[in-house]
């Protein structure tokens, strides 16, 4: 199940060790066209009721506010600085639902199942967040709060998830020659993105800070995962949307972080161990939870 995923990290991996890839224009590639292409054409298409929606998004908010507060109060506890506080939080609270959690989905439940648009909607809720909330967050470890909100006013997110919507409830028909080039760019985010994260795990040459990491990782692969568990039976969830959103909570640490920290300079070096230990560790934690999930559900 996981060896397609890990083909394509490997693919970008050794592209990266041949001939060496510009991180900075594949992160803005993966930010700037292809998320934006997702969210809008899967939010346009999306074929589940307001309810599961309204459920998909209150779960994802309150997974990354569980695990986040924990992250903030242990990274106060250990006296972290200001900008090494920050992306450790960052490492915690954002995980992989794209690439790597769309891709799991995938596999599991196959291409055209509904358990996609439901991923689908995990993305676009979280990418919400991280792309206005993470970024200015992240930011503020490096530049000013006015210089932080320019720079996320300029990001794509928002736009897209305001023109899906819109699009959908004037039932205003998109055209074929635009629907078309859409969902192309969005199936490309995947692959892509798993090579770009290939990419920036053959450019970690070794582990620093390796209490930090160890514990973003446990928040990230373990706690929330259990956090997810918990709220799926106290909101009595069950089925393929109970399935799908306890998969997703047990992914990795979002590429996204690593991509905003590149993008601001802010501890773009831990962000990127992040992402490599959860990544490899996740190999075994996320097909624990796979299995578990369609055991219990």
């Amino acid at each position: 199940m996981i060896l397609p995923l890990l083909l394509m990290i490997a693919a970008g991996y050794i592209v990266q060790k041949a001939i060496g890839l510009d991180l900075r224009t594949l992160s803005r590639v993966n930010v700037y066209l292809l998320v934006p292409c997702f969210i809008f054409s899967h939010l346009y298409h999306f074929r589940l009721g307001l309810r599961e929606a309204g459920s998909v998004v209150a779960f994802t908010w309150a997974v990354m506010a569980g695990v986040g507060l924990l992250a903030f109060a242990l990274a106060r506890w250990r006296r972290l600085p200001r900008s090494l506080a920050v992306a450790f939080v960052v490492a915690t609270i954002f995980y992989n639902s794209g690439n790597y959690g769309l891709t799991v989905i995938e596999l599991v439940f196959g291409e055209d199942s509904p358990a996609v648009d439901l991923q689908a909607l995990v993305l676009t809720s979280q990418n919400v967040l991280s792309f206005t909330v993470g970024a200015f967050f992240i930011s503020t470890g490096a530049r000013s709060v006015r210089d932080s909100i320019r720079k996320v006013a300029a990001y794509p997110i928002l736009p897209a998830v305001v023109g899906a919507l819109a699009f959908r409830l004037l039932n205003v028909p998109l055209p074929h020659f635009v629907d078309v080039p859409l969902a192309r760019m969005a199936s490309s985010l995947a692959p892509i993105g798993l090579a770009t994260l290939g990419a920036q795990l053959a450019n970690v040459s070794q582990i620093g800070r390796f209490l930090p990491l160890v514990a973003a990782s446990v928040l990230r692969l373990c706690v929330g995962p259990a956090l997810g568990l918990l709220l799926i039976h106290v909101t009595g969830m069950h089925g393929l949307l109970a399935q799908v959103l306890l998969i997703s909570s047990s992914v990795p640490t979002a590429v996204n972080s690593a991509i905003l920290s590149i993008e601001f300079d802010a501890e773009a070096e831990f962000a990127s161990q992040a992402v490599v230990l959860s990544t490899v560790l996740s190999m075994v934690t996320v097909s624990v939870v796979v299995g578990l999930a369609l055991r219990m559900f």
